[in-house]
């Protein structure tokens, strides 16, 4: 079984973290897979959950009530999504 340790000690979101702080978000992790198109959350839906996008990208849309969905930013391989719950507004 892959571990993600290896993965997330690499990535530059968490560089500089040690081995122990490392496992212990090791320890928290999930490896999901989302298929094209598919929404991962919804404005308004508790904000608990970050992803690390290992392939592929996301697409960070917002509601516009007469334009529809509107793309403000695409997060890439090796990028984080959904941090932003880790700080109060």
């Amino acid at each position: 079984m892959e571990t993600l340790e290896p993965y997330l000690a690499e990535l530059p979101f968490l560089k500089g973290l040690s081995a122990e702080h490392i496992r212990l978000i090791v320890g928290c992790a999930s490896n999901v897979k989302f298929d094209a198109g598919q929404y991962i959350d919804r404005e308004g839906q508790a904000a608990n959950t970050f992803y690390v996008v290992r392939h592929g990208r996301i697409a960070i849309e917002i509601f516009h009530p007469t334009t529809g969905p509107i793309c403000i930013q695409t997060v890439a391989e090796g990028e984080v999504a959904g941090w932003s719950w880790l700080f109060p507004p």
